[in-house]
């Protein structure tokens, strides 16, 4: 009998390689997340650290941008980031905050200049003295806030910060898609700065993925990560990734940040969850497009898992864009506003007019009250 030809060295080192290869894309499946379109696994957040000549920043609430002039710059993805300062030898840490209320009360140590939404410091500190510093948002009896998606990051960004401040909103939840342009991202930056008002934005698609260009990591430097959680007054805010597939949809940064906070859950207090994709589109049960033509979340099972996370959280009030339209509506129960017309695009919603959400929480026992008011722009 012929026996049959031994297997050469090529061939069992290929073997091997492809069974590492599978074992290890199957790991990165379960523990990281992979992330469609594109075919990638979850991107790496980035650090929240600083380290200047002798000293070190590390920021709870603000991404680190990086050192300009022996100055670390930093930019608050909530409203009340905490910094701690600590050095190899007697220095003068110098490092700024952007994003932060005009009217934020600092807490340990007071900045040495005030431009706007920036706060610089410099700060003695030795080695053996850590300094903390909080920034606190100023006390209200009631806080407002705003929020609206699909800007872009042009002037029409501008025209919507303009419009929250003028309605008296402490800070704007941007709903996503902030790069439409080559630039976008750059030049919604440049709008934040400029602004009289915090701005707080959840990734969009764009963000995420355009064309060839992967714009995600510019997003986490400029406004923060893909996923956040604060609490202001008496309401949760809670910042869901939802730009791009999740597989497993408990995956990811997405899916540890809710199973931190799932001990949190509270029926008796105020949640709101800004996102940019909506778990259904309303245009199709309004007969206002055809099912084939549906612009929500493709993933059944992604859609089925953050239900199940919103009803756990009691969440009062689901904020998306990404449908270039204005929709009040209610999703399995939870009250839901797609106000995603940034753009100021034809309306095609009910209202006739592209609109911008207010929110407003108040400490005398009312709760979480919502409306809406007309964006107004020229």
């Amino acid at each position: 009998m012929r026996r049959g030809r031994r297997w050469r060295w090529p061939a069992r080192v290929a073997l091997v390689i492809g069974l590492f290869a599978t074992g290890w894309i199957g790991l990165g499946w379960f523990v990281f997340g992979l992330r469609l379109p594109p075919l990638q696994w979850e991107p790496a957040a980035l650090p929240y650290a600083g380290e200047g000549e002798n000293f070190r920043v590390e920021a709870d609430g603000a991404t680190f941008l990086g050192e300009e002039d022996g100055v670390l710059q930093f930019f608050a993805f909530v409203p009340e980031p905490m910094f701690l300062v600590t050095c190899k030898e007697v220095t003068t840490a110098q490092f700024s905050v952007g994003n932060i209320h005009p009217e934020a009360i600092e807490d340990g140590f007071a900045s040495s200049e005030q431009r706007n939404l920036v706060r610089e410091y410099a700060l003695p500190v030795s080695p053996d003295q850590g300094l903390m510093v909080r920034l606190n948002f100023p006390q209200r009896e009631q806080y407002r806030f705003a929020a609206l998606g699909d800007t872009g990051g042009e002037k029409e960004l501008g025209i919507a910060l303009e419009r929250a401040a003028d309605l008296g909103a402490d800070f704007l939840l941007h709903l996503g898609d902030l790069h439409y342009t080559e630039r976008g991202i750059f030049n919604a930056a440049t709008h934040a700065a400029k602004a009289s008002i915090p701005m707080y934005a959840t990734i969009g698609n764009h963000d995420f993925h355009r064309g060839r260009e992967h714009p995600v990591k510019d997003f986490q430097r400029l406004f923060g990560p893909r996923n956040s959680f604060f609490t202001l007054g008496g309401v949760s805010f809670l910042n869901l990734d939802t730009a791009a597939d999740t597989y497993p949809a408990s995956g990811g940064d997405r899916g540890k940040m809710v199973r931190e906070l799932w001990d949190q859950a509270n029926p008796e207090a105020d949640w709101v969850v800004f996102t940019h994709r909506p778990l259904a589109d309303p245009r199709v049960a309004l007969g206002h497009i055809p099912a084939e033509k549906d612009h929500a979340l493709h993933h059944q099972g992604e859609v089925e898992w953050l239900q199940e996370a919103y009803n756990h959280f009691g969440v009062d009030l689901v904020l998306n864009g990404h449908i270039h339209a204005s929709y009040g509506t209610e999703m399995q129960g939870i009250p839901t506003w797609i106000v995603g017309n940034g753009m100021q695009l034809s309306e095609t919603g009910p209202s006739g007019e592209p609109l911008i959400l207010l929110g407003d929480w108040s400490a005398d026992g009312e709760g979480l009250q919502w409306h809406t008011e007309p964006l107004n722009a020229p």
